[in-house]
């Protein structure tokens, strides 16, 4: 049986605790604009990049490919983004352009909770959250090959 310390010491729990914490907020703050925060990631990688495949969406969001396609379905029901095949025959997704109006309705609430972020953590701590961050992403992603 796990003892609390176990729990409070499991850095998946941790991660995960925090991670749903920070979404929430995110959320919380940008419910003006019925965005969900991987929404607003999806919809800004779109914007940023212009039309790519699914596979490079996946790639850029480090998004598995059935997690993408269940909020992707959401996004162009909702008229945010289109999808078309190429030549190829692979799903070319783009940003519509309600989906640009909404991004740029959520853009100043995003802001508004990256701020209340700048207020809680110094620059200092947000520089190493996300080195910390970054390494643990690479560190894990390419530690799969070895498994």
């Amino acid at each position: 049986m796990s003892t609390q310390k176990e729990i409070i010491e499991c850095y998946c729990n941790n991660i995960r605790r925090t991670s749903r914490i920070v979404t929430h907020f995110y959320e919380h703050i940008m419910h003006p604009t019925i965005l969900k925060a991987t929404q607003y990631t999806l919809l800004y990688v779109l914007k940023e990049y212009g039309p790519m495949t699914i596979n490079n969406l996946s790639d850029l969001t480090k998004l598995d490919r059935t997690t993408l396609v269940r909020n992707l379905k959401i996004i162009v029901s909702k008229g945010w983004a289109i999808t078309e095949k190429d030549v190829s025959k692979a799903h070319i997704i783009q940003l519509s352009e309600k989906g640009y109006d909404i991004w740029n309705k959520a853009y100043p609430y995003w802001e508004q909770a990256q701020q209340r972020i700048n207020e809680i953590l110094t620059d200092d701590e947000l520089k190493y959250l996300n080195s910390i961050l970054l390494k643990l992403e690479n560190s894990i992603d390419n530690s799969f090959e070895d498994v």
